[in-house]
């Protein structure tokens, strides 16, 4: 084998990516992190959640399922792309909630995932929680 033949049969097999180093490189991430929100008394799938970063404004989208015992889930999902974000979550009756997170691209140019969650509590309730989780 060629040297140049062996160049192109290591960029193929990391994914057309160069210097992948101990990463296993695969196609790139769907969504830099996903918002879940939740109520005292249950997930809340229906809010307006938003974020800001990049000089950009995105409305997240709604992804929803249910588990095998019939429960319904949701999160919001944000395009990928590595950078700083304010989010808000907002829902009539509820105080809104707010978080800051931070994406980091990794060695093969992929993005690190996490999972923000944010409790909406009602108007007439304390003010709202947050817990930051990561993959």
């Amino acid at each position: 084998m060629r040297l140049t033949e062996a160049i192109f049969a290591t960029a193929l097999l990391c994914g057309g990516t160069s210097g992948c180093g101990t990463q296993n490189c695969v196609g790139p991430a769907t969504s830099a992190f996903d918002v879940i929100i939740s109520a005292q008394d249950g997930p809340i799938c229906d809010a307006t959640v938003t974020a800001d970063g990049n000089g950009q404004h995105y409305d997240l989208m709604v992804l929803t399922y249910r588990d095998v015992d019939g429960g319904l889930h949701c999160s919001y999902a944000k395009p990928s792309q590595a950078g700083a974000y304010q989010i808000a979550a907002t829902r009539i009756g509820y105080r809104p909630a707010t978080a800051t997170v931070t994406i980091d691209s990794g060695e093969c140019g992929q993005l690190g995932h996490r999972y923000i969650y944010l409790t909406l509590v009602r108007d007439d309730g304390a003010d709202a929680g947050l817990r930051d989780g990561s993959e």
